[in-house]
């Protein structure tokens, strides 16, 4: 049985192999980060017996899936949580990756959870989704910028409704401040049919990674028939709604309609009894019989 340690990089892997027995370094290999070049090496070094340690990196779910059919046991490591390769003094590629199979070697190693491929579907588009987000609000930061250095107030609350828009098309501006607010508004509009596409192309069992080109029409069988399953949240699943209540609910009759005892029944006849105030000073007067 062997420990495989591997150091991945965006470009490069470096990767030890130990003996699990006694964690005699057998083999020492660095190449490139390709699907050739890591099929290559898990045909040669990798094997049913085989443990395999990275940590969770940007590419790491893609290698996971490729070297998967070539070893028995694939874990991913918590690179914040990997203190022994956080606090080293000496911290190079090939001290990551004999670390990582020495640590996995005396299991030792903190793991993380794997995600199947529907959820790293979602993930991504989720990540996407963020992105252009983030970038819609960078651009209408621009455009307030540039109102701004004019000292110019927008007329309406919202700049970015309906008659805001209409104000940024017809504001006279100079030529630069007209070319920096048409390129921004230009870049806003293709930006939300950007968020609209990803928020719209939801991934599914059949189509998980949702890139297809059914799906980019939102035409896909494997989605919903209805147009509003088409949009909502990636990550969060629809929960089936509630069914409406048609009138009053029935009214029961027999034993189980009586009240539970212990709970108090409603004086009728009339206003409920409430019970005497009290005076001032707190305390309630006794009445004397005369």
């Amino acid at each position: 049985m062997t420990v495989v340690g591997l150091d991945v990089h965006k470009r490069v892997v470096e990767a030890v192999v130990l003996r699990a027995e006694d964690g005699r370094i057998l083999h020492r290999e660095r190449f490139a980060c390709t699907r050739e070049e890591l099929v290559r090496f898990a045909t040669k070094r990798l094997g049913p017996k085989a443990r395999v340690a990275l940590e969770a990196t940007t590419n790491t779910w893609s290698i996971v899936e490729l070297l998967r059919p070539y070893t028995g046991e694939l874990v991913v490591s918590n690179p914040m949580r990997t203190r022994a390769i956080a606090e080293a003094k000496v911290k190079t590629d090939k001290v990551d990756a004999l670390v990582l199979a020495q640590l996995l070697r005396a299991d030792f190693l903190p793991r993380v959870w794997q995600p199947d491929g529907m959820t790293q579907a979602r993930r991504r588009l989720t990540a996407r989704r963020a992105s252009l987000v983030s970038d819609r609000t960078r651009v209408k930061n621009r455009i307030h910028a540039v109102l701004h250095q004019r000292l110019m107030e927008p007329p309406v609350s919202d700049l970015f409704g309906t008659k805001g828009m209409r104000w940024l098309q017809t504001l006279e501006l100079d030529a630069a401040g007209r070319l920096a607010i048409d390129s921004e508004l230009r870049l806003l509009r293709q930006i939300e049919i950007e968020i609209t596409s990803a928020r719209g192309c939801r991934p599914s069992r059949h189509c998980p990674t949702a890139s297809c080109a059914c799906c980019a029409s939102r035409r896909c069988s494997s989605t919903s028939r209805r147009p509003a399953a088409l949009s909502g949240c990636l990550v969060a699943q629809r929960l089936p709604s509630r069914p409406k209540r048609l009138g009053p609910p029935p009214r029961l009759s027999g034993p189980s309609s009586r009240r539970p005892p212990g709970k108090r029944q409603r004086h009728r006849g009339g206003p409920s009894p409430r019970r005497p105030l009290l005076p001032a000073g707190g305390r309630r007067e006794s009445l004397s019989r005369g």
